[in-house]
């Protein structure tokens, strides 16, 4: 988050970065063509194509789907992930543009602000986490 928060303010030029490994380039090439579309129809389009990028979440309910006992069950599963999720990604969405548009050029230092010091936060989370209780060393 550290990394992406720098990159999102352009305090890193990206040329300056090792990029390790190709990515899905075909999903990342129709997606930089849908994102500068202001068409509605184009963004929607853009939601579904960012479907097919991997997604530790997608994963865990995947994993909690095949887990579910039968097809139906599994199918059932992912449906109401799908549900759950989708309010909160529209919300997420209507919420990000109505405040792009209010702090208009500053909204990206803003976001980058905000991912570093979540970032920072969650970095000092980790280094300072007590230790489980099945990990005491001693006597």
């Amino acid at each position: 988050m550290l990394i992406a928060a720098v990159l999102m303010a352009g305090w890193l030029p990206r040329k300056t970065l090792v990029r390790l490994g190709g990515g899905p380039g075909f999903v990342s090439r129709c997606a930089g063509r849908l994102l500068c579309s202001p068409a509605p129809g184009q963004k929607l389009l853009l939601g579904l194509v960012l479907g097919l990028l991997p997604c530790g979440m997608v994963y865990a309910a995947l994993l909690k789907a095949v887990n579910a006992g039968s097809a139906a069950a599994g199918a059932a599963t992912m449906l109401a992930f799908g549900l759950g999720t989708a309010g909160a990604l529209l919300a997420i969405g209507v919420f990000s543009s109505a405040i792009t548009a209010r702090l208009g050029r500053h909204a990206n230092t803003i976001a980058a602000v905000s991912v570093a010091l979540l970032g920072a936060y969650l970095l000092w989370r980790g280094i300072n986490a007590a230790p489980t209780m099945g990990c005491h060393h001693g006597h």
